[in-house]
């Protein structure tokens, strides 16, 4: 959601682009495009948020630095002047249940907004919060939530633009692309101004206004490259391969060593030494190389497998 002030100010774009510098933290910059359609010079803007933008900066078309008024300072300046509009004091509301952020935007005085010109300010933070990650995967890959809800009374389309990691891809889910009329659902497409292109590499979609209410809601994931998955599910079957040729030979009267046959029974167990010797040298190679913050779950697998060989070769020198 955003919005202006009431001097003939306007949003008529609004595009939100996601660089990921990391899987788990991405720098924000959202792009708004505004249009002072009265006939004076304009210095003021108020620019509303639904969440905290933490390491906000506020940038003028040309990238400089410009002046805003934080949420508390807005918020008091708003009361005084204009308070008396019911459609500040639903605002005013709002901000006071930590519902909405406010950014009341100085313009140099040498640089207004002209009439019917068009400026682009842009606010750029960084995202903070720690990702929810999937649970049933042997990967640890983050997803991140995107919701937009246009309200009818918002004339201006929003822009996705999401880039992952350099050597990462990214996966989307579209969870609901709607707009609700009279509590009944009808899917956005093409026709309707919904427009998707997105790809592993980039996420880029337009959410368009409506006559209703308009509902987005979508999932992304930040993804290993399909090389270094078969790598790591490669690595993982060779360590629980070898682990389980070790625990053969330590046991060579079980029922399972007796199934492989008399000669390939001998084999692995005159190489007991040597095959104890390979797993662990394996199992340190495999904690050694997941070093990508998306495989540190990997490294149960060779952890659990360099204690079973460890805990084997002591129990059969204790043994003897």
């Amino acid at each position: 959601m955003s919005g202006s002030s009431p001097a003939g100010l306007s949003v008529i774009r609004n595009r939100h682009l996601v660089t990921h510098i990391s899987p788990t933290e991405a720098e924000i910059v959202d792009e708004v495009t505004l249009f002072n359609a009265s006939a004076q010079e304009l210095t003021d803007i108020l620019i509303t948020r639904p969440i905290f933008m933490p390491g906000l900066r506020v940038l003028d078309y040309d990238g400089s630095d410009l002046a805003y008024l934080p949420n508390e300072s807005a918020k008091e300046l708003i009361a005084s002047q204009l308070g008396a509009d019911p459609k500040y004091k639903k605002l005013l509301e709002l901000m006071d249940r930590d519902e909405l952020f406010v950014l009341w935007i100085k313009l140099p005085k040498d640089r207004p907004i002209k009439p019917n010109d068009a400026r682009v300010v842009k606010l750029s933070y960084i995202y903070e919060k720690n990702p929810e990650t999937l649970l049933l995967s042997i990967f640890s890959i983050p997803r991140f939530k995107k919701t937009k809800v246009t309200p009818p009374d918002e004339k201006y389309s929003t822009f996705y633009v999401i880039r992952p990691p350099s050597n990462f891809r990214i996966r989307k889910k579209i969870l609901k692309k709607a707009k609700i009329v009279e509590n009944r659902e009808e899917e956005l497409t093409p026709e309707l101004g919904f427009y998707d292109d997105s790809t592993d590499r980039l996420i880029a979609l337009r959410v368009p206004p409506s006559d209703a209410t308009v509902r987005f809601e979508m999932n992304y994931d930040i993804v290993l490259e399909s090389s270094e998955i078969w790598f790591c599910r490669l690595l993982c079957t060779l360590v629980l391969a070898l682990t389980l040729l070790v625990g053969l030979a330590a046991f060579p009267a079980s029922p399972q060593m007796q199934l492989l046959g008399k000669d390939v029974m001998t084999l692995i167990c005159r190489n007991y030494e040597a095959l104890s010797g390979l797993a662990i040298l394996l199992d340190a190679a495999a904690i050694a190389l997941s070093t990508n913050p998306l495989t540190h779950r990997t490294k149960v697998v060779p952890m659990a497998s360099l204690i079973v060989v460890v805990s084997l070769f002591v129990f059969k020198s204790v043994l003897g």
